[in-house]
């Protein structure tokens, strides 16, 4: 169990498929805990941790957990779906965000929480919209997880210093700018400088890019990427790739009488374009739910 949970800094097993109950009972486990500290918090832990509901990742209505649905009334997943459709319709892109549910006069009002370092929208951000039908009132907040983004923000503008090209350079410039204002298109902007940056010696990925723990799909884990490139492992990765073309020739879909001088293979594009394989060892990979 100690080491499922060190694996994935959670109580379930890779992106939240499955909780991970205890197999020892719960005063064993109790124990366990010899410090006045460490039995405090078992106390106050234990009983979601032996409990198997919610026993998985989904949406609040139907036992499920997640992060990203908050609030003091419990958010269905129609409205959950209803408010975010809404707000792609008006052009927001809501990875980085959490949403939260609360009744105020009488009347639904969601709050769509945004990470950033700061409390304040962006100059010309829509920040509050009203439903139609009477379904309620949607405000934006931003200065979410601001504590923790502003150390990494500090970290990541030291590291400019040692930038190798104009494109690293960017995408530590595009990345900062995502972190401390909340805006997704300078995210955008910094995964277009990633992409031209080629065969990094050190490779980094930094933001919210993993989707797979939110139930529709839309928000992401923050995630941070620390990777160091395999010279010789990516060395006969490329010359594989250099073959590409003339395997695919001897291919059988490649052959008559699928291929006649005058067609393209059904299975093939009319012109190759060769991978661009890299190996990468991991060093450090943060995440929560891996």
């Amino acid at each position: 169990m100690l080491a499922g949970i060190w694996c994935t800094l959670t109580p379930d097993q890779g992106n939240g498929d499955t909780k991970i109950i205890p197999r020892i009972s719960c005063d064993v486990l109790g124990q366990c805990c010899q410090t006045p500290a460490a039995n405090t918090l078992f106390h106050s832990v234990k009983s979601s941790l032996y409990s198997e509901n919610p026993s998985t990742l989904g949406f609040p209505d139907q036992q499920g957990a997640s992060g990203y649905f908050l609030g003091s009334s419990t958010l269905t997943q129609s409205e959950i779906e209803h408010v975010q459709n809404f707000l792609l319709a008006k052009g927001h892109m809501l990875q980085n965000t959490r949403l939260e549910k609360d009744v105020r006069d009488g009347g639904n009002h969601y709050t769509v929480r945004v990470a950033s370092i700061a409390k304040d929208p962006p100059d010309g951000q829509e920040t509050s919209y009203l439903l139609p039908n009477q379904g309620g009132r949607i405000e934006f907040v931003y200065g979410d997880h601001s504590d923790v983004l502003e150390a990494m923000v500090d970290h990541l503008t030291q590291a400019m210093e040692y930038v190798r090209n104009e494109e690293q350079k960017a995408y530590l410039q595009a990345t900062v700018e995502h972190l401390s204002s909340g805006s997704m298109q300078a995210h955008k902007d910094a995964s277009t400088a990633w992409l031209k940056d080629e065969h990094p010696s050190i490779e980094t990925l930094i933001g919210f890019i993993e989707s797979y723990r939110d139930p529709t799909a839309v928000r992401c884990e923050f995630e941070a990427l620390v990777a160091v490139q395999n010279l010789e492992l990516t060395r006969q990765l490329m010359a594989l790739a250099a073959c590409g073309e003339s395997a695919i020739q001897r291919l059988p879909w490649c052959q008559p009488p699928y291929l006649s001088p005058e067609s393209v293979s059904p299975f093939e594009n009319e012109r190759f374009i060769k991978p661009d394989f890299v190996s990468l060892d991991g060093d450090d990979l943060l995440v929560n739910g891996r």
